[in-house]
């Protein structure tokens, strides 16, 4: 037996193993070895329309060209933002969209982990990276209504309540998915589910701040590729 060791990440050998018998040393065979796949990285939320449960997420499943094999697939764990265990999913793809009901109106935690399925003496085997680094992601609250009356210079944009906001973030929205731009308006308390604003004011979109058994859990525009904000 021979061990590989400090191997880089998803990387693919070929070993050649000769037979040593009194006959003297065999032609060899070749026989493939595989380190363990690389750890999925760059995950970030695709889309997630507001007060739904239907998050898409998507990640990098391959972080470089040197890498000697693609992973056979994926293994995806949802939590609550309380760290309570919803599911774990598996995939061949480096996305995934599914129904997380207890994520709707409020969030949840995802961390993903590669594998690679390989043949062995005793048939076929996963070996496994490690698990991701954990990412959340809130929900933000669907807006029900934008309502404005003749000869008056703001309107009144009204919203559902999400489940444990302490705040909510407004945020004047322009651009398209992946390339948007959000400029803070205005801070209200988590209480609060309307708020008047200039009838020039555009694309807006509501973000909530979220605590959880003492953590706060906020908006980072880097981990979203796409919000959906309503014109006033």
């Amino acid at each position: 037996a021979y061990t590989f060791q400090n191997t880089p990440k998803g990387v693919e050998y070929v070993a050649k193993v000769y037979t040593l018998s009194s006959a003297g040393v065999s032609s060899g065979s070749y026989k493939y070895v595989y380190a363990a796949p690389a750890t999925p990285a760059n995950i970030y939320l695709y889309q997630w329309k507001p007060n739904t449960a239907n998050p898409y997420i998507k990640w990098a499943g391959k972080l470089d060209a040197s890498y000697g094999y693609w992973p056979s697939g994926y293994e995806v764990k949802f939590t609550t933002l309380a760290g309570k265990k919803i599911k774990t999913y598996k995939t061949t793809g480096t996305y995934i969209q599914k129904t997380i009901k207890k994520a709707k109106n409020e969030g949840f935690k995802v961390s993903i982990r590669s594998y690679r399925t390989i043949n062995t003496p005793n048939g076929q085997a996963n070996i496994y990276s490690d698990w991701s680094k954990t990412k959340y992601f809130v929900s933000y609250p669907k807006i029900k209504k934008s309502i404005h009356y003749l000869g008056s210079s703001t309107s009144t944009v009204t919203w559902k309540k999400v489940k444990n906001a302490k705040k909510y973030v407004i945020y004047k929205v322009s651009g398209y998915s992946g390339n948007y731009k959000l400029k803070k308006w205005k801070t209200v308390s988590g209480s609060t589910t309307s708020v008047s604003v200039p009838r020039s004011f555009g694309k807006i979109v509501i973000v909530p701040q979220i605590k959880v058994k003492g953590k706060t859990y906020k908006y980072k525009k880097g981990d979203y590729d796409w919000l959906s904000g309503t014109y006033v």
